[in-house]
Parts: C-alpha cells; sequence; structure tokens
C-alpha cells in the first residue's frame, strides 16, 4: 500500500497562504486537502466527481447540481457533493481557482447547515471514508496533499 506523505511548503512561502478561506467571509469555511497543479474546467470537476461517486466502492455521494447548495458556492468554479454516514451528510467539493490555474479537492461546511444534519468530510470525523476519497483522487488524478492554500502566485 502506497502511503502519500503530506508535502510542506518552504518557509518562506508561508507568508502567502491561508489554512483555510472564507469566501467573502460568509457562512462556509473551505480546507485545503488535495492540490491539482491544473485547472480544471466545471465539466471537468463534474466528470471527477462523478467517476468517484461511480468508483468509489464503499462511499455514499450525493452530487448536488450547480447552484443548489447554497449561495456561497455558487457557480462553475466548484461541484460540491456529500458523502453519507451514520445519517450524517458530510460535505466536500472539487474546485478551481482561476488566479492560481490550479484545482482542489477539498472538505467544506456551511456554518449554519448544522441543524440539517451536514457536517464536514474529513479525517476527524470518517477516517476509512476519507481515506478512501484520498486515496483514490491521488491515484487517479495525481497532485499533492496540501494543509494551506496560497493567496498569491509566487
Amino acid at each position: 500500500m502506497e502511503i502519500h506523505k503530506q508535502q510542506q511548503a518552504p518557509k518562506e512561502d508561508l507568508d502567502f497562504t491561508i489554512p483555510c478561506w472564507r469566501p467573502n467571509q460568509g457562512r462556509v469555511v473551505i480546507y485545503p486537502h488535495i492540490e491539482i497543479p491544473v485547472m480544471w474546467s466545471y465539466d471537468q470537476l463534474l466528470a471527477s466527481v462523478t467517476d468517484i461517486q461511480l468508483n468509489c466502492d464503499g462511499l455514499f455521494i450525493k452530487i448536488y447540481e450547480k447552484n443548489s447548495y447554497c449561495s456561497e458556492v455558487n457557480g462553475s468554479w466548484n461541484v460540491v457533493f456529500t458523502v453519507t454516514s451514520n445519517k450524517t451528510n458530510y460535505t466536500y467539493m472539487i474546485r478551481r481557482d482561476y488566479d492560481l490555474k490550479k484545482t482542489f479537492a477539498c472538505p467544506f461546511y456551511n456554518v449554519e447547515y448544522g441543524y440539517i444534519g451536514d457536517a464536514c468530510f474529513n479525517k476527524d470525523n470518517c477516517p476509512v471514508e476519507f481515506d478512501i476519497l484520498e486515496r483514490y483522487i491521488l491515484d487517479k488524478y495525481g497532485g499533492k496533499i496540501i494543509n494551506h492554500f496560497c493567496t498569491k502566485l509566487l
């Protein structure tokens, strides 16, 4: 079994990073997980999530249609999906960053949606399921595990 090790950014690069992203300082918090070094189109984002849904055995995935999860994630820059486990919907997205020309796989959550049973899909909440998704994305699409987002081109 291949073990994916987290790569650390050089110290000088950390001045231009953030540990998570809150678009427009709103209700949604997006966390770094996997960075893919090319920017995908919306159709490629959707195709990758559909592929994950069909081929990740053991994951119960619901894909949200564009502009249907919450206003903070409306647009063609992401595809939102949930992984259901223990009657909870855990949220995740595959998104693109036009400025950085990269694609990211990211746990996220809407801080006001806990009452409907949504939570952030991460290693703490769903270790087995998270590992299945992580291995699939890294093996199929490449990229690297990250623990921060860059805020500008370096």
